[in-house]
């Protein structure tokens, strides 16, 4: 062959053997397996872009490892990150076929999201939302009727109002807005009534005090137990009189014992019960006198009076009685604590409930001619464990007791639930033996009132055997230990309606009298 000929053959293979050497061939990874580890295998420039034809921001030793982020489409170059020990990280691009893939880089699983409280309250709330929902549309159709006869006067009051505005002030739209607003109020005093407001706050309120009043009970009922855990083996006179003489003063040191070690529990019960449901419930009485007065003089069946004292009444009721009763549940709080007193119950009818409770000068309804006075008890006078105001610490006797027919004067059985400071207690059983038989049907009760006269005791307890279950008697033979600074109502429970009974007016207050 020419040599001529040759030549440009021999070039082609000394080129096709040289070229793995110059740029060497390289397996790119494929597309969806970055990032990689990559290794460089000679100097090799980083530059801004995937080509010859972009700037070198500086040269890589054989051997630098770098990140291999991506590759480019239809081309050997990759993009790459490293860490630079100056200027930190950085990235550019390189040719792949100057770099040695070592192993792909998995990403790190991602994080199982914990459980968390907001993640629950979410959850609960998206629920909750749903059954809202669905509860305004269900009563939306069952009150379909009101509804539309609510806005008849809302519509004419907001046209009404939109044209007055537009004519005196140019301001059509806040005229429709108040309008409307009066218009709303106008109709919820044509159809909505005591029942229809009263009962669906009551329901609440009910429901939400049975559901954690549980706990309280029972710390109520540990108080009454502690205070004298001995009672239960003194329910029948077991001990001769000289024996009892010297009980007696024995356990009266165990009760100031007792008395200090229980102060914990004692003001956890008072706060309870003489701010948070006494508060609650008188909270409740008061903003219905001024949404539903009971007084025609505030608006009762008059819808312009009722509208035009609606501010007083606010500021008769939530703002000045309302700060009142705070203030007395906090002095009777601290008193409490220092003066032993327990949650017991009370059951009369509701008549006698109301008079006993309600305030006179804020309801004038409420003039009994049985001699009442706010927030004071009538005492028993043909009482078995003497003549007295007679409580229970369970709800169950009291009720037992508000319906004996022989006992009232309506058909309305309520109970009491009374804070009561008892003072001194004389046991029956551990009082002489003349004294102990003085109970009963076939007793004579002026025996045990006489008795506890001369020996300063403010109030009886006694085991009912035929019932089965404790009483106590505050002694009243004088007036004396009636009167609110001893028995503090808390709230009346209608044992026929199984609800809160709302007192007109709201309740008589234990310190600031005749307001």
């Amino acid at each position: 062959m020419d040599p001529c000929r040759r030549l440009p053959l021999l070039i082609a293979v000394l080129w096709a053997l040289l070229l793995p050497s110059v740029c060497p061939a390289t397996e790119i990874p494929p597309e969806g397996t970055y990032p990689w580890r990559a290794e460089t295998t000679t100097n090799l420039h980083l530059r801004t872009g995937p080509g010859q034809n972009y700037s070198s921001l500086g040269v890589f030793d054989p051997g630098c490892l770098v990140i291999v982020e991506a590759h480019i489409p239809n081309s050997d170059w990759v993009k790459v990150s490293f860490r630079d020990k100056v200027q930190g990280p950085m990235d550019g691009y390189v040719h792949a076929g100057y770099l040695h893939f070592i192993n792909q880089i998995t990403p790190p699983a991602p994080e199982k999201k914990s459980s968390t409280l907001r993640d629950v309250l979410l959850t609960i709330w998206k629920v909750l939302k749903w059954i809202l929902i669905g509860a305004v549309v269900l009563l939306a159709l069952a009150f379909k009727d009101e509804i539309l006869e609510l806005a008849a006067p809302a519509l004419t009051f907001g046209g009404l109002g939109a044209l007055l505005f537009w004519i005196i002030f140019h301001n059509g739209g806040l005229g429709f807005l108040l309008g409307l607003i009066g218009g709303v109020i106008y109709g919820l005093r044509e159809f909505v009534d005591f029942e229809a407001v009263g009962g669906v706050f009551r329901w609440l309120m009910g429901t939400v005090y049975y559901l954690v009043s549980l706990p309280f009970y029972l710390l109520n009922q540990l108080q009454i137990f502690l205070s004298e855990p001995w009672r239960y083996f003194f329910k029948r006179h077991h001990f001769r009189d000289s024996t009892n003489d010297v009980l007696r003063p024995v356990f009266e040191l165990l009760k100031v014992l007792l008395y200090i070690a229980m102060t914990p529990l004692r003001a956890v019960n008072a706060i309870y019960f003489n701010i948070l449901v006494h508060g609650l419930t008188e909270i409740y009485d008061l903003f219905m006198e001024v949404f539903v007065p009971s007084s025609s003089n505030e608006g009762k069946s008059d819808f312009w009076r009722w509208l035009l004292l609606f501010p007083w009444r606010i500021i008769k009721y939530p703002v000045f009685h309302g700060v009142l009763s705070l203030l007395e549940g906090v002095v009777w709080t601290i008193v409490d604590i220092f003066v032993p007193a327990v949650t017991l119950y009370h059951g009369t009818d509701l008549a006698a409930g109301e008079n006993i409770v309600g305030c006179r000068s804020r309801n004038k309804d409420l003039y009994w001619d049985l001699g009442f006075f706010s927030g004071t008890f009538r005492a028993s006078r043909s009482s078995w464990a003497g003549i007295g105001v007679y409580f229970a610490p369970r709800r169950l006797v009291a009720i037992r007791y508000a319906n004996d027919p022989y006992r009232l004067s309506d058909d309305n059985p309520v109970v009491i639930v009374c804070r009561v400071s008892l003072g001194r207690i004389i046991n029956y059983s551990m009082a002489p033996l003349d004294v102990y038989l003085a109970a009963g049907g076939a007793g004579h009760p002026p025996t045990i009132n006489r008795y506890a006269e001369q020996k300063r005791y403010t109030t009886g307890e006694w085991w009912n055997g035929g019932g089965g279950y404790w009483e106590y008697c505050l002694f009243d033979w004088q007036n004396l230990y009636n009167h609110p600074w001893r028995i503090r109502p808390i709230y009346i429970f209608n044992h026929r309606t199984k609800m809160i009974q709302h007192i007109p007016g709201g309740k008589a207050h234990w310190l600031f009298r005749n307001i």
